[in-house]
């Protein structure tokens, strides 16, 4: 796992970096998840990496938009607390993990924050 953190609000979004003090993207054999705090708004993202593998950046709108494709990943700690398969590693399994879309019901009852999926969230 890997937490990222900005306060910096651009052009309607928050910037965060998707890899290291190098540039490099992150990759699955690097971490899992990426944790972005929004500071300024007070917001927790749980992103996997299927969801960002080779991208330097990761935009987020918590204001909405039709950018928004990080929110269904807003307060997602239930994401952390699944146990996640491990793709085979060749290029086709690859590209089916990489479209994997978060669980439609709560893996994580027993905590107390609701991610955005969760249909238990009230």
């Amino acid at each position: 796992m890997q937490v990222k953190s900005t306060a910096r609000y651009a052009e309607s979004r928050y910037r965060v970096k998707g890899g290291g003090r190098d540039d490099d993207c992150y990759t699955r054999d690097d971490i899992d998840f990426l944790v972005a705090y929004i500071v300024p708004e007070n917001l927790w993202y749980v992103v996997p990496i299927a969801a960002f593998v080779s991208r330097k950046n990761l935009r987020f709108y918590p204001h909405g938009g039709h950018k928004a494709r990080y929110e269904k990943y807003r307060e997602a700690w239930c994401l952390m607390a699944t146990p996640t398969p491990q793709p085979k590693r060749n290029k086709v399994a690859r590209k089916k993990v990489a479209r994997r879309k978060p669980p439609a019901s709560c893996h994580a009852a027993d905590l107390s924050v609701r991610c955005a999926i969760c249909p238990l969230r009230k």
